[in-house]
């Protein structure tokens, strides 16, 4: 990631809260253009694309962030909620069984995570996460 993509992103994040979704889509592209795959924009760009009707386009955005590492328990579940979205439900519980979720420091992502498990009837892989908690 670089310092011109993190900007970029915090820039987007703005503009999508104002509910500015196509100056949201334009940084979220740039920001994706000075850091290719950066995280918080794949996820940021697929919700934007999701809220103007582009669902293939989201939906492709969003695979590319499949297996990449992701640094934030935050990120690990924002990712999941996409994921569940789009029915990639195999990807969903690959993703949540990053163990950056158990580091302690979240656990109301920790929670939610567990929930969103359950929402697929991955129960199994819900208890597991539950329990290592």
């Amino acid at each position: 990631m670089t310092a011109a993509a993190y900007d970029l992103w915090k820039q987007a994040e703005r503009a999508y809260d104002a509910k500015n979704l196509g100056a949201a889509e334009a940084l979220y592209r740039r920001s994706l253009e000075a850091s290719p795959g950066y995280p918080p924009s794949v996820i940021g760009l697929s919700t934007v694309l999701t809220r103007r009707g582009a669902h293939r386009e989201s939906h492709a955005v969003v695979r590319t962030a499949i297996g990449r590492p992701l640094e934030h328990p935050a990120l690990i579940f924002s990712l999941g909620q996409r994921l569940r979205y789009f029915h990639e439900f195999e990807a969903l519980e690959r993703t949540l069984q990053d163990p950056k979720l158990l580091d302690g420091s979240l656990p109301a992502v920790l929670a939610k995570s567990v929930i969103l498990l359950s929402s697929i009837n991955a129960n199994d892989a819900a208890q597991r996460l539950a329990d290592a908690a």
